[in-house]
């Protein structure tokens, strides 16, 4: 079975990261942490896509949605705001998309997640966990042995 992620990743590889920005939450109260609800990326030559949590709180998604900030009113918004300068993007922007794979978890065939794998030796992961997107170059702290199937892709 191949999924839209896959389809993604494959066509991704040996292409450039041009532009990656996030859609953060930003309310009333500080936030503890600031993890992205949405990623978009773009690999130079191809459309620019959202990884996104989906409503499950498991899954991941992926569409060529537009980056749009949402005001909630007392509830609060989302801003966009540029990653190429931050950790694990940073070393990454430029480079050529080398390996990447999609993730699945040991108890369902929906993918949870990506690695990708650039030139440079820079490693992104982002995963669906625990209802918002993890973003680092290392698996979560909290994940156990198996809790992660990975789905390698290749270029034909």
């Amino acid at each position: 079975m191949t999924t839209d992620i896959e389809s993604w990743l494959i066509d991704a590889q040996g292409h450039r990261l041009k532009w990656v920005a996030g859609e953060f939450y930003v309310g009333c109260q500080p936030a503890a942490n600031e993890s992205p609800i949405s990623i978009w990326m773009q690999f130079a030559g191809l459309p620019r896509v959202r990884l996104f949590g989906k409503p499950d709180g498991w899954g991941i998604g992926l569409d060529e949605a537009l980056p749009t900030e949402v005001d909630m009113g007392s509830a609060g918004r989302t801003v966009i705001r540029e990653m190429a300068k931050v950790n694990p993007f940073l070393n990454c922007m430029e480079s050529v998309l080398q390996g990447a794979a999609w993730f699945t978890s040991a108890d369902s065939p929906e993918p949870v997640g990506v690695r990708l794998s650039f030139e440079s030796g820079g490693r992104v992961l982002i995963l669906n966990w625990g209802d918002e997107l993890f973003v680092d170059s290392r698996p979560p702290r909290d994940a156990a042995p198996g809790d992660l199937v990975v789905h390698s892709v290749e270029k034909g």
